[in-house]
């Protein structure tokens, strides 16, 4: 007794210096992976002639980690013992079920009815036979109350049993093992949310030094990303049509797969189809670990070229979300020599992306705000000119009369004609205010429509018939209708007539030279067009789309007088308004020096 009594406290203090060791071992790294299998080369052969580190995974799949044996010749045995081990999942013995039950499993007589219970097959059988296991006993690693792996210990060369005594060492071993496996992943989890927050702080810190360039900060975005979650990324956003993927940033860590890169991305890509197609229309990230051959049908033979050149291996896709609208893409990409991207990866480069769409957001409404403060003085320019040049002709004319007044002898022809050149101003002043009363209104959506039927050839021939003594109209101008049928629908006549009379009035003024203006009324299928053609001066490629913006005017034209073309801006901005509340479109051709034609078609 006193012998064994002995032989007990050596083993005790033996095993307990193994404890304190493995503890050492534990806390030596982060690598649990290296730790692990470092404790299991301790154990082996001290206590038992195997010892297995399995972890459970999310999907509660098993990984094994770590593996040692007394005879390292049986390395080869170890894998199909893993094989044949690993883990049935509704096994009644082994490594699921302790994981699945949380209760340490021990097997003194290891038989072939409980080999043949933990055998998929005929090969795993022979492979778990070959070992010649004797023993074994199994513990569940538990941390914060949740299983997160096993640790067997297992005999059989040496012809020892494992029993009830070794249950307490297993178990310390265990607890020690899932400790220091949970403060490891504690502490990779911790350093990648400082990781993230340093990325993050450090992208906002050089958006923020962009001052509101958003090309500039997609650059910014494109490079963090590469560097912090590698390898190439590429910043594409949508057009202003929503039919374009367009490359506004790319960067790669190595310059030399850089130029390729850029050169591989320079074309604009589809927002349907393809693979960022989905990632637009359903604003959700594309992750692809690892990408297959069927990925590369999908894009061009350039990027192709590129994928095959650079050996990329992994994708990434994640929208840029600004005001709960998808505005483009950041697509990160990875080579072979790197891990495949995952979850972690996808939730930065989320963040990122959405700190570039806000940006990128904030930029163009505050290009917009300057765009609108522009406009604005421009438009307070033109419009106190406008203003101020029919009341300094009213002024005049006012005073002259006065003095005609005061001297007692009023000549009817001055006051002819100083009656008419007031009418005229004060007619132009009432037109700019009503042009100014109406883009209030539609602004506000609020310009009233008064819907009747009516005949377009006949609001075409009223509208020349007034113009037949407007100031605009010269000698040289000839006023030409062909309207040789009548185009009836239901509109409102007084707005039709607005869009004519801002349409021919533009064609007189906008002609110096004189020529002729036609108005043309024709039916249109279901519909009507309507068009106002001049031999004026014309209208550059580059200066179109903005003819029917508000406030939009075309460089000054020099008139017969020599002064220049008069008007707010706003006329074709109020037609276009007009004409599409009638569910109606309005377009130009035109060309410097071979004139305009202006084309109003409505459905009837």
């Amino acid at each position: 007794e006193i012998i064994e009594d002995i032989d007990a406290r050596r083993q005790s203090e033996e095993r307990l210096r193994l404890l304190l060791r493995a503890s050492e071992l534990l806390a030596r790294s982060l690598d649990y992976d290296q730790t692990l299998g470092e404790v299991a080369r301790l154990v082996v052969p001290a206590v038992a002639d195997w010892c297995f580190f399995d972890l459970v995974d999310d999907e509660s799949a098993y990984r094994r980690v770590a593996a040692a044996n007394a005879d390292p010749s049986n390395a080869g045995l170890a894998a199909r013992f893993r094989r044949g081990y690993g883990p049935l999942p509704e096994a009644r013995h082994g490594i699921s079920h302790v994981a699945r039950s949380g209760r340490p499993e021990l097997v003194v007589e290891v038989d072939d009815e409980l080999l043949l219970s933990l055998a998929r097959d005929e090969e795993q059988l022979a492979g778990m036979r070959a070992l010649g296991l004797a023993s074994f006993l199994s513990v569940p690693l538990i941390a914060r109350g949740r299983t997160i792996g096993v640790l067997t210990l297992a005999t059989a060369e040496s012809g020892r049993r494992l029993s009830a005594a070794d249950l307490p060492f297993a178990e310390d071993l265990g607890r020690r093992a899932a400790a220091a496996i949970d403060n490891a992943r504690l502490t990779i989890e911790s350093q990648r949310h400082v990781d993230r927050l340093n990325a993050l702080l450090e992208v906002s810190r050089q958006v923020a030094e962009a001052e509101l360039d958003p090309r500039q900060t997609l650059r910014v975005v494109a490079e963090q990303a590469s560097r912090r979650i590698g390898d190439g990324c590429t910043i594409r956003l949508l057009d202003e049509e929503g039919t374009a993927l367009e490359t506004w940033a790319s960067f790669h860590v190595d310059p030399a797969v850089r130029l390729r890169l850029q050169q591989a991305t320079s074309r604009p890509l589809s927002p349907v189809g393809g693979l960022h197609g989905p990632v637009v229309q359903g604003g959700h990230a594309l992750l692809t670990p690892v990408l297959q051959r069927e990925h590369f049908a999908a894009v061009d033979n350039d990027y192709q070229a590129y994928a095959e050149f650079a050996g990329l291996h992994s994708l990434l896709i994640v929208p840029l979300r600004g005001r709960e609208r998808v505005i483009g893409t950041l697509a990160l990409t990875r080579e072979r020599t790197r891990a495949p991207y995952d979850v972690e990866d996808q939730m930065l480069a989320q963040e990122l992306a959405d700190r570039a769409a806000l940006a990128v957001d904030n930029a163009r409404l505050y290009q917009a705000a300057q765009a609108a403060v522009t406009v604005r003085e421009e438009f307070l320019s033109i419009a106190a000119h406008e203003l101020k040049t029919p009341l300094t002709t009213v002024k005049g004319y006012a005073q002259m009369l006065r003095r005609q007044l005061d001297r007692g002898e009023p000549q009817s022809q001055v006051l002819e004609h100083s009656a008419d050149s007031l009418l005229r101003q004060l007619a132009r002043l009432e037109n700019l205010v009503t042009d100014l009363l109406d883009v209030s209104r539609i602004q506000q959506g609020q310009l009233a429509f008064r819907p009747e039927r009516c005949d377009l050839s006949e609001i075409a021939a009223q509208v020349l018939a007034h113009f037949e003594q407007a100031p605009e109209l010269g000698a040289d101008h000839q006023l030409t209708l062909d309207a040789p049928a009548a185009v009836a629908g239901t509109w409102d006549p007084a707005r039709l007539d607005q869009v004519l009379t801002n349409l021919i009035s533009n064609a007189l003024k906008y002609s110096p030279n004189g020529g002729e203006v036609l108005v043309r009324v024709r039916p249109r299928g279901t519909g009507a067009e309507v068009s106002v053609r001049d031999q004026g001066l014309g209208i550059a490629p580059e200066q179109q789309p903005r003819l029917f913006q508000p406030f939009a005017r075309l460089p000054a034209a020099i008139l017969r007088d020599g002064e220049g073309v008069s008007g707010s801006g706003l006329g074709l901005y109020i037609c276009r308004q007009i004409v599409e509340r009638h569910g109606g479109t309005i377009v130009v051709e035109s060309a410097p020096g071979v004139g305009s034609t202006f084309t109003v078609r409505l459905p009837r």
